[in-house]
């Protein structure tokens, strides 16, 4: 954990998150952790099938494991109240909001082509949907954070 000694007291202090930070960070970080589970699941027991096609490797671990990575350095750099956090966070959930908006893209073709699939896809509508609400409310609480710079000791 960052502490910062704060100019002529000699004290530690850490500065706070903002509430809202902290929650939407949370939130990340319960959807990351369900989504290693799910990648975690998908190469241990059945990942066969998935990796004779290379495109549908990419799309299955290759894009999510990267983008779970990413979201996993964001959540660490956010709790250690790295100043970068703030830039690096917010470029990470842009990437996963972009990559849930190409999910949503290849859905909605999917149901124009065979309209009754929407019927069985109601999960996966709803999880990707509350994920990117998550990414949005988590972009805009870093985007409204205003770290303090990390001071080295004055001596």
């Amino acid at each position: 954990m960052s502490t910062t000694i704060e100019p002529n007291t000699g004290t530690l202090a850490r500065s706070s998150l903002p509430t809202g930070l902290v929650i939407t960070t949370i939130l990340v970080l319960l959807y990351t952790a369900a989504r290693a589970f799910l990648l975690f699941n998908l190469l241990w027991f059945g990942g066969g099938p998935w990796f004779a096609d290379p495109t549908l490797r990419l799309q299955v671990a290759i894009i999510p494991g990267t983008l779970l990575l990413f979201a996993v350095l964001m959540i660490i750099l956010v709790f250690a109240r790295v100043p970068a956090a703030k830039g690096f966070g917010i470029g990470v959930c842009m990437l996963n909001l972009m990559w849930l908006l190409y999910l949503f893209a290849r859905f909605a073709f999917a149901v124009i082509k065979s309209p009754e699939s929407l019927a069985s896809a109601w999960g996966f509508l709803a999880i990707n949907g509350i994920a990117a609400a998550v990414y949005l409310l988590q972009v805009i609480f870093l985007a409204a954070w205003h770290p303090r710079p990390q001071s080295s000791a004055h001596h």
